[in-house]
């Protein structure tokens, strides 16, 4: 009976972590615009950089599906805090993007790629 508990509540985080995650790439889709990324890569970024959504998009899923599964809880190397950092950013921006009480919704663009950049989450979640 234990083993099988224990399968379901494995089953059931990983339900979790799969809504989670396809949720807040639905978001960074519909609300990191066009106009977002353009302020970011002009501002903050070097003259020939240019942000990938899909592949932010892509490293997101990569980070939840495989790298986070795969670091030990106990692990204290650079490596698992790098993980543990990067996994914070998004959690950061899954509430900006998902939270009625962020305000995103009511930032101009402008302000949008100064928050990204002021909380750390432009250069670890967006790849360029």
């Amino acid at each position: 009976m234990g083993f099988t508990m224990n399968r379901i509540v494995t089953r059931s985080k990983k339900q979790e972590t799969v809504t989670f995650v396809e949720n807040l790439c639905d978001k960074i889709e519909e609300q990191i615009t066009p106009e977002v990324v353009r302020h970011m890569e002009s501002n903050y970024f070097g003259d020939n950089t240019h942000v990938s959504i899909p592949a932010t998009l892509a490293a997101l899923r990569l980070h939840y599906y495989i790298n986070l599964p795969e670091c030990p809880s106990d692990c204290e190397s650079i490596e698992a805090h790098n993980i543990e950092q990067t996994d914070f950013r998004y959690k950061q921006l899954n509430y900006l993007l998902t939270d009625k009480s962020s305000n995103w919704g009511s930032l101009t663009d402008e302000d949008k790629g100064k928050l990204l950049k002021f909380t750390g989450i432009r250069s670890v979640i967006f790849v360029y």
